[in-house]
């Protein structure tokens, strides 16, 4: 059933991806911006990098930040805002033109923006014949003349008059007396009943836009998009598993073949009892050896890489080709060699067993093996030479090793690789035995060996176990 619950998590996962998929759509929108002389803002306004996320597109890289409104090009820059519903907007009235005060430069304002009622009203007038009658009219008024064109007419009262002819009505925030020494006029806008919507798709977690004048919420309309798709997704995965399970049912013996086998050895490894030494995983292993960075050795079942564990201490990591053969005889190896403990023979430190892949930890020999002290093509080097008595002790000290292999240990274990390729020297030049990937665990009492399927090096074996015609051997020969 592992493979029916991988698959379903897989096919959650696209599930998953496919919703945050349909939620970059819609694109992440920051919960506050920084613009410029009018702080920190947020929702409903937006900056030129996100301009789906407000209703507006906020331009705070100056110190005059500007505002473009749906439907017109021209943008008009920000004086204040009075949270959370006032905005206050400069209109493009600039001193000595007089002709820009007429309603074609005013804002064409969308429907969720309206004027307040404490903006006040000033009337631009042309000046023709009926001129007094509109005097008359606004008697109550102060005025002021435009260039001999136009009539300025205002009020510190907030009171309408009904449309005057031949004047344009624009409405402004209250002003003081002296409103017309600077020449500044600011408009001022509130958000409409109708944008209640947009706040209530906003604190659902929706974007709320700017559509031609009116608000959109995106998120609502994005998911009803997505779920067609979601639901096909969902409706793959669930014929998918149906499919695996059945297979499983119908073929078990091809799903359970590994398993069943892995959980053989992981039974024998808990019968076998507490090993001496640390089981590793592979990951352990990579690390380790930094992922098999430095190889120091290369053997016919696998390659030998230098490592250093957690402590420091510095270990010869023999990494075993990927073998699908019964990983019993390999634990009863490990079992073996971690038991023995002699100074002619290298220690192990480690080992992993994680499916196909094996590997064993072994200290680190720093002058290498013995081959490269005895061969013409290392030994005309200075550093590789050896005198006399340093053979004589290293070739006592091999003899020494493997009597305590046949004779000392607990289980006998016969080499049957011995070569100089196997021997390792350590800073002081004292041979130890390495490499037991050929070696045969058999009991004190035995006195026969079986020599099928023994297998060695051709010029190192005797040629007794090497010939096929002998079946059983009688006594030791290490080769």
């Amino acid at each position: 059933m592992a493979s029916v619950s991988k698959s379903s998590v897989f096919f959650l996962l696209s599930y998953l991806v496919l919703l945050c998929s349909a939620k970059d759509e819609d694109k992440e929108c920051t919960k506050e911006f920084d613009c410029g002389i009018l702080g920190k803002l947020h929702f409903p306004f937006s900056n030129t990098e996100n301009p789906v996320c407000g209703l507006f597109i906020k331009d705070c890289e100056t110190n005059t930040p500007k505002i473009q409104l749906a439907g017109s090009e021209r943008s008009y820059e920000v004086v204040n805002f009075s949270w959370p519903d006032v905005i206050g907007i400069k209109g493009q009235l600039l001193p000595g033109k007089c002709k820009s005060l007429n309603n074609s430069n005013l804002p064409s304002f969308p429907s969720y923006l309206e004027f307040p009622k404490l903006n006040q009203f000033l009337y631009i007038c042309e000046r023709n014949r009926k001129a007094n009658n509109i005097s008359l009219l606004l008697a109550s008024f102060k005025n002021l003349s435009c260039n001999n064109e136009y009539e300025i007419w205002y009020s510190l009262s907030r009171e309408r008059l009904p449309d005057a002819s031949n004047c344009s009505i624009i409405p402004l925030r209250r002003f003081d007396d002296d409103w017309l020494k600077p020449f500044k006029i600011v408009l001022h806008v509130v958000w409409s009943a109708g944008f209640d919507n947009c706040r209530k798709c906003h604190r659902g977690g929706g974007n709320c836009q700017d559509r031609n004048g009116s608000v959109q919420c995106v998120k609502e309309k994005k998911l009803k998009s997505v779920i067609p798709l979601v639901i096909l997704f969902i409706g793959i995965g669930i014929l998918t598993v149906v499919i695996i399970y059945c297979l499983r049912r119908k073929f078990p013996y091809f799903w359970k073949k590994e398993s069943v086998s892995h959980q053989n050895i992981e039974d024998f490894l808990r019968n076998f009892g507490p090993l001496a030494i640390r089981r590793y995983s592979y990951s352990d292993i990579k690390k380790i050896t930094k992922f098999f960075k430095e190889k120091i050795g290369k053997g016919g079942y696998g390659g030998v890489y230098k490592g250093k564990l957690q402590d420091g201490c510095l270990v010869a990591m023999k990494v075993l080709k990927e073998s699908k053969a019964n990983g019993e005889e390999f634990i009863n190896k490990v079992a073996s060699i971690s038991r023995t403990s002699h100074v002619n023979i290298v220690t192990l430190m480690g080992f992993c067993f994680e499916g196909s892949k094996r590997a064993l930890i072994y200290e680190f020999m720093p002058n290498g093996s013995l081959e490269k002290f005895i061969y013409k093509k290392y030994s005309s080097k200075d550093d590789y030479q050896l005198d006399w008595e340093t053979l004589y002790k290293i070739a006592v000290g091999i003899a020494r090793g493997l009597e305590y292999l046949h004779r000392g240990c607990n289980a006998r274990i016969l080499h049957f690789d011995i070569k100089s390729h196997n021997i390792l020297l350590d800073k002081n030049y004292n041979p130890k035995i390495f490499d037991f990937g050929l070696a045969k665990i058999c009991s004190r009492e035995e006195s026969i060996i079986s020599m099928l399927g023994t297998r060695g090096t051709a010029g190192y074996i005797a040629p007794k176990i090497f010939s096929r015609n002998f079946g059983f051997w009688r006594g030791l020969s290490q080769g």
